[in-house]
Parts: C-alpha cells; sequence; structure tokens
C-alpha cells in the first residue's frame, strides 16, 4: 500500500501549472472587455450625436412649419383675396337663385 496518491499532491501540482494559464486568459479577458467598452462608448457617443442632429432639424420645421403656417392664413385672408378679385373684372349679381336638388342622385344627360 506504498502506493497510494494522496489527493493535496495531485491538486498542488495542478494549481501551479494552471495559474500562469489562468493569468494568461485573464489578460486577455480584461483586454477584450476594454476594447469592447471602448466601441460600446464610441456607439452611444455618435447615436447620441444623431439624436441631437434630428432633434436640432425638428425644431428647424416646426419653425419653418409656423411661418408657413402665418403665411397661409395671411394669403388666404379676405384683405388679400380682395384685390386678386377686384382685378378679375367679376360683377356683383343681384339676384342669388339656388339649385334645390329634390333626391340624393343627380344625372346630367
Amino acid at each position: 500500500m506504498n502506493n497510494v496518491l494522496s489527493l493535496g499532491s495531485v491538486i498542488s501540482v495542478k494549481s501551479t501549472s494552471f495559474f500562469p494559464v489562468f493569468k494568461v486568459l485573464a489578460s486577455i479577458l480584461v483586454v477584450f472587455l476594454f476594447i469592447a467598452h471602448i466601441f460600446q462608448i464610441n456607439f452611444e457617443i455618435s447615436e447620441k450625436y444623431l439624436v441631437r442632429e434630428q432633434e436640432k432639424r425638428v425644431a428647424e420645421l416646426l419653425t419653418e412649419t409656423r411661418g408657413l403656417e402665418t403665411t397661409f392664413a395671411q394669403k388666404a385672408s379676405l384683405r388679400a383675396i380682395t384685390p386678386t378679385l377686384s382685378e378679375m373684372d367679376f360683377q356683383q349679381a343681384d339676384q342669388v337663385s339656388y339649385i334645390e336638388v329634390s333626391s340624393q342622385q343627380v344625372v346630367i344627360r
């Protein structure tokens, strides 16, 4: 029974040979995570930049829309239409008569 191998000697042999491999793997993992972190930060910054640019563009479009709404309201007002109508030689009608439709369908032959 002299051929008994103790568990302590196996663990100590394996742990001493495993430690340098563990250090190398841990170092590779740290470097990989650091590089991944840099890429993630770069991605987040570029996304925030794009969002900021889109927000600026939306603000510009809102300002332009308000201006166009104001211009449309001014051009559609009666004060703006009156000079155009006077140039078209329209005449005022004395009697206005409207056509009354007796049913929902109207057919012209």
